[in-house]
């Protein structure tokens, strides 16, 4: 029997070490980027599952207001408690749009809402009825009392269908929360690093949600228990108003800082596999064959990706939470400056560039040069391979509202993947066409929405593309 010598065992040790690195380099890079894409998406959905919930209890709170109102009046006549009755009754319709636009995407909470507006339009109908009688021939007791059972029938009506409506959105959001917590466990697991502090501090959301549940059930029922007397009901909404508004504000702070902690607490590892993967490439570089070279320098290279793309997560997290203020800004100004930086830095004064004159706009000036930055360098990107390129910046009217747009004649998009230019890392187009990272538009949107404003793209493949945005809420009047 041939027997193996100490210094043979060695040299095969050392020839599968390389390899061993490898696998474990592939590993966790894999792991690593596929659970940051994963938290990143689930987070955003989280948030949209807040946004709903809290239009939930905007249109609750509004349902129980126009009924306090109306019976203050019925019995007191104050024209005050008339006004408070118009305002929340506008408030209402105002809360019963938004939910159906934040639900456009869940079609089950579109069926359900089919289900509850011509229940709230026949309550409003019925309250206004009562108004109108209660003006031309002043209180009754006997009618009071009949108006007094139907409202509440109603009333406890439209709350189990809300309360239905909730209940689902709750549902959702537990389960975005489960998928994100899955993806953040299996990344710190597989580096072997920070799995107590990744289950704390999901473990904390999650007590936070069911804690916030808790409480939102208790005021509804100091809600209806406090409709027996009609001042008390005024300073306890009022104050109640106050305390949850200041408690969703919370949630979304934490919830961001979580993800933001997540994202931050993965370039330790990533600057861990370029450096490692650097010095096997460099310090042992006649261990490997010529493939598995190249496989050191594609997981260096993807580890500078993934760092890269951590950084514009970052970036697009600051848009969040920096200070905001409106001022009035020469938006044409704006946009020639950025246009005359973009054409210094890629070296193409060929381009038609046409800027409609006095385009003005009250917003914040950094977020507005950080949006025109995005919206502009996709459009010059988007044209570089194209003659007679032109890029248009101006305002346009849609449906009686005036609407700024950046539009160019570049590559342009199939309409059926619109939807995708506005999430983190949707990209329509691959490296070898267009470089890019599939954040610029995702930042723009988040601008936007800081803004109060809407923001949607049109465009065809080979024909070119516009990116269409509002910069105030409609109600507010002309935007610019």
């Amino acid at each position: 029997m041939m027997r193996v010598g100490s210094a043979d065992l060695a040299r095969h040790v050392d020839s599968l070490g390389p390899w061993v690195a490898l696998g474990i380099l592939g590993l966790v890079l894999g792991l690593g980027a596929r659970s940051t894409l994963l938290v990143v998406g689930n987070s955003a959905w989280v948030e949209h599952s807040h946004q709903v919930i809290e239009a939930l209890d905007e249109l609750a709170l509004d349902v129980s207001v126009t009924m306090s109102a109306r019976r203050g009046f019925s019995l007191t006549g104050d024209s005050d408690q008339l006004a408070r009755y118009s305002t929340a009754t506008r408030d209402l319709r105002s809360a019963t749009r938004r939910v159906r636009a934040l639900t456009s995407d869940n079609p089950g909470q579109q069926r359900r809402l089919d289900g509850l507006e011509p229940l709230l339009e026949k309550t409003i109908v019925r309250r206004d009825a009562v108004i109108t009688y209660r003006r031309a021939h002043g209180f009754q007791p006997d009618r009071e009392a009949q108006a007094t059972r139907e409202g509440t029938s109603a009333y406890d009506e439209l709350v189990l269908r809300m309360g239905d409506f909730a209940a689902e959105e709750r549902r959702l959001l537990v389960e975005r929360e489960r998928r994100t917590a899955e993806s953040v466990l299996r990344t710190e697991v597989s580096e072997g690093i920070g799995a107590g502090l990744s289950v704390t501090l999901m473990a904390t959301v999650i007590v936070r949600l069911r804690r916030e549940g808790r409480r939102r059930k208790r005021s509804e029922d100091t809600v209806r228990e406090s409709e027996k007397a009609i001042k008390v009901l005024n300073e306890d909404l009022e104050r109640r108003v106050g305390e949850r508004t200041a408690e969703l504000k919370m949630t979304n702070a934490e919830l961001e800082s979580f993800s933001y902690s997540v994202v931050h607490d993965l370039r330790a590892p990533l600057r861990g596999m370029g450096g490692f993967a650097e010095i096997l490439l460099s310090e042992h570089q006649d261990s490997f064959s010529a493939d598995a070279q190249d496989c050191l320098r594609e997981i260096h290279r993807n580890a500078a990706k993934m760092a890269t793309l951590i950084d514009a997560l970052v970036s697009m997290s600051r848009v969040m939470r920096s200070a905001f203020g409106r001022t009035r800004v020469d938006l044409s100004a704006l946009a020639r400056v950025v246009a005359s930086q973009l054409a210094a830095v890629e070296g193409r004064p060929s381009v038609d560039l046409v800027v409609q004159e006095s385009l003005r706009a009250d917003v914040d000036p950094a977020l507005a040069r950080t949006l025109f930055e995005v919206l502009l360098g996709n459009a010059w990107k988007f044209t570089a391979q194209t003659e007679s390129a032109r890029i248009e910046i101006g305002d346009t009217e849609v449906d009686g509202e005036r609407v700024l747009f950046v539009r160019d004649n570049g590559a342009g998009f199939d309409m059926a993947h619109a939807e995708k230019l506005f999430a983190p890392f949707g990209r329509l187009h691959t490296d070898g066409e267009f470089q890019g990272l599939g954040i610029g538009l995702a930042t723009a949107r988040r601008i936007i929405q800081r803004h109060s404003g809407r923001i949607w793209a049109d465009g065809q493949v080979g024909r070119g593309a516009a990116v269409y945005f509002t910069l105030c809420p409609r109600a507010a009047g002309r935007l610019i």
